[in-house]
């Protein structure tokens, strides 16, 4: 990495705000415990950070931010390499400074990614965000990043013969229900007498 290289962060859905990602995106969680997780731009693309993020670890992405090494060094942010969870990753440290501090920092640093606008939009003329299926289906979905536009199985039709029979058996039932109701209501009438009631 250089000056120059491009550090790509993967902008949650919910962090778009009037088309932008907003300071969240710049902002590492509890669980980051103060990294943000981004891609090398020296080792991979904007558009290839966006399918390997979506198609292959299975995580929901409205597109690519980018902000320069040079521009987070000028935050006083170290960015380490992290191949050792793939190749092209790397981390912006935030470690040792309080929320205050992170939030400053990261606000300067979505200035900057919109400056240098989208490197990769996954937004249609919809505002929809378009997700394929992960192609890893044994590493689910992040609970921070819950899928985009998931498809649901629709409940199964049933034939007019399927129909009639469930008819017949509600029926039955509340036949049924209808009369143990009645039977324990005579039950009840019979063990009373007018003379009983003091």
């Amino acid at each position: 990495m250089n000056d120059q290289t491009l550090l790509y962060r993967q902008v949650n859905p919910l962090w778009v705000i009037n088309g932008d990602p907003n300071s969240q995106t710049f902002m590492p969680t509890r669980k980051d415990q103060g990294l943000l997780s981004v891609y090398d731009g020296d080792q991979i693309t904007a558009a290839a950070s966006w399918r390997h993020f979506t198609g292959v670890l299975g995580y929901a992405s409205a597109g690519v931010a980018a902000v320069s090494l040079a521009e987070c060094q000028a935050q006083q942010l170290a960015v380490h390499p992290d191949p050792e969870s793939f190749p092209e990753h790397a981390l912006i440290d935030f470690t040792g400074l309080t929320r205050s501090q992170r939030e400053r920092k990261a606000a300067q640093l979505k200035a900057a990614a919109i400056a240098r606008g989208w490197q990769f939009s996954a937004l249609n003329q919809k505002g929809q965000v378009s997700r394929p299926a992960p192609a890893n289906p044994d590493n689910p979905c992040s609970p921070y990043n819950p899928p985009i536009n998931a498809k649901y199985s629709p409940l199964p039709k049933l034939s007019r013969t399927q129909l009639a029979r469930r008819s017949a058996l509600s029926q039955a039932n509340r036949a049924s229900v209808s009369s143990r109701i009645h039977r324990t209501a005579g039950r009840l009438f019979s063990r009373s007498s007018p003379g009983s009631v003091r």
